[in-house]
C-alpha cells in the first residue's frame, strides 16, 4: 500500500497550484506496511496553512515552520472493522512525523486480529494489547474503543504499542 496526498487547492482559499511541480506527496510502500496491513479502504479530510501550496517543497516549508496537518476526518476500513479519528500532526526539521490522532475502533477484536500477523503477536500478547486498550481507553464490552494514535519522532504507535517506524517523508 503507497499512501499518497496529492495536493489541491480551494478556489478562493489558496493560491493556484500552477507553479508546483509535485502537488503529490508519497511514502514508500514499506514505510506503511505494518500500519495498513489488511486495510481495504482509507479515506481522510486534512486542512493546513494555505501558504504551504505555493512552496516548491511544501514538506521542508512545513518542517521548518512547524505548520501542523489537521485531519478533520480518517476512515480505515477492513470488512467489519472500522477506525475513525481525528488529530494534527507536524514535521520535525528530519520531515519525521510527529502528532496525536483521536481514534476510535469498532471491533477491537477484529483490529487486534488485523495487526497479529504484521506484528507478530503472540496469542498471550494479543490478550494483553486487549486488556491494556480496554483500560486506557476507559472501554466498555461492546462499546467503540478509544484509542490514540501517536506519532514521535516517525515511529507510529497504536496507544502504547508500537506499529511501524515511518521513514522521513518526501
Amino acid at each position: 500500500v503507497s499512501i499518497c496526498v496529492t495536493v489541491t487547492s480551494t478556489p478562493g482559499r489558496a493560491p493556484p497550484l500552477a507553479s508546483r511541480t509535485n502537488p503529490v506527496i508519497c511514502a514508500p510502500p514499506t514505510a506503511w506496511a505494518p500500519a495498513t496491513a489488511g486495510i481495504a479502504s482509507a479515506s481522510f479530510v486534512a486542512e493546513t496553512d494555505a501558504a504551504l501550496l505555493a512552496s516548491d517543497d511544501p514538506l521542508r516549508q512545513a518542517a521548518n515552520a512547524g505548520t501542523p496537518l489537521t485531519l478533520t476526518s480518517l476512515v480505515l476500513e477492513q470488512g467489519a472493522t472500522t477506525i475513525t479519528g481525528s488529530g494534527s500532526f507536524t514535521l520535525d526539521s528530519a520531515r519525521k512525523l510527529n502528532g496525536k490522532l483521536q481514534s476510535e475502533v469498532n471491533d477491537l477484536d477484529g483490529l487486534l486480529a488485523l495487526l497479529a500477523a504484521p506484528l507478530k503477536l503472540t496469542p498471550e500478547q494479543l490478550d494483553g494489547a486487549r486488556t491494556v486498550i480496554g483500560l486506557i481507553g476507559g472501554n466498555k464490552p461492546g462499546q467503540p474503543a478509544k484509542v490514540d494514535i501517536i506519532a514521535k519522532a516517525g515511529e507510529l504507535y497504536f496507544g502504547p504499542f508500537k506499529i511501524a517506524d515511518v521513514p522521513p517523508l518526501e
